[in-house]
């Protein structure tokens, strides 16, 4: 998917690559802190920081393995877009302006 530098609207309606659900992106600046799962495997959880948090859609979050971590580039269709508003253009402007640098800064920590 192109366009890696924007941020989708909360609301917004995906499947993602290699996905056959869909899902809703409920969050932005997503740090994974329990299993990690690629490809329906479980993997080595790193450090890192992803764009979007998610939860299947229609039903939403069951339980903490229904919620997904996933950056732009994963995304292989959008199905439907979020709300898109004044406070939403004003959120996402500040978002853009430190979100390289945060997570430069989160993935570098040694605390963390």
């Amino acid at each position: 998917m192109k366009n890696n530098n924007e941020f989708l609207p909360i609301g917004t309606v995906v499947v993602l690559k290699n996905g056959t659900k869909k899902v809703m992106i409920n969050a932005y600046g997503v740090f994974p802190t329990d299993k990690v799962f690629s490809k329906g495997k479980e993997t080595q959880r790193k450090k890192e920081l992803f764009k979007y948090g998610g939860c299947i859609y229609p039903e939403g979050i069951i339980d903490s393995n229904t919620i997904f971590a996933f950056n732009h580039e994963d995304i292989d269709k959008i199905y439907h877009m979020g709300m898109i508003s004044p406070e939403y253009n004003e959120f996402v402007a500040k978002i853009k302006s430190n979100y390289d640098n945060y997570k430069k800064q989160f993935e570098s920590n040694e605390n963390n």
